[in-house]
């Protein structure tokens, strides 16, 4: 982005969100309240969070749990700021956010479950993938980020590797992110950013 203006505006953007975050700012809308879940098996993690296959309201959904024996006041706040970036992206390439768990000691968001991850079937499952496949995927994966390079802010995945690509037994491919060895302290999923890509 060049123009001054454009900048200045993304910037009051970017300010205006942080303060909304700060004083706690969460849509009622997405807010689910933790005994509504109910926690299976432990399918992934890392960092400070836990991911688990479980339901809501009778629902299959996955589970990311974050922990901190502290609870601080910034993993709150990192926990608040990727819920409300996440609640805003609707795209069928893209992981659906279904709600979150708000209040300490129960952080949790609450998104639909995937059965497979990309890696999962290239790396394990031996699947023999034949070039319509292999067509689809990729166009599956272009869509999900011309859509969040659309995004304004623009919206950065941080992490892309097959692992966080799920893939559903029809062969639809939806984009998810998962902690990063190269994020400190809460790992988010998805950050906005003002300068451009970050790849």
């Amino acid at each position: 982005v060049k123009d001054p203006d454009e900048i200045e505006r993304l910037i009051k953007e970017n300010n205006d969100l942080k303060r909304q975050i700060t004083a706690g700012g969460a849509s009622s809308s997405y807010q689910i309240p933790y005994e509504d879940l109910e926690v299976q098996d432990q399918i992934g993690g890392g960092g400070f969070s836990l991911v688990y296959r479980g339901f809501w309201k009778g629902t299959p959904v996955a589970i990311k749990k974050w922990f901190d024996p502290n609870h601080s006041e910034q993993l709150v706040q990192e926990f608040r700021e990727e819920v409300m970036t996440l609640a805003d992206l609707r795209h069928p390439n893209v992981l659906q956010f279904l709600g979150a768990c708000m209040k300490p000691p129960h952080l949790a968001m609450v998104t639909e479950h995937m059965p497979f991850s990309l890696h999962h079937v290239l790396y394990q499952a031996g699947v023999d993938l034949d070039r319509k496949k292999v067509v689809g995927v990729a166009q599956d994966i272009s869509r999900a980020f011309i859509y969040l390079h659309s995004r304004r802010p623009i919206i950065i995945h941080r992490d892309i590797k097959p692992a966080n690509f799920l893939v559903d037994r029809a062969w639809k491919v939806k984009v998810c992110g998962n902690e990063s060895d190269a994020l400190v302290d809460v790992r988010v999923w998805w950050r906005t950013c003002l300068c451009g890509f970050a790849y």
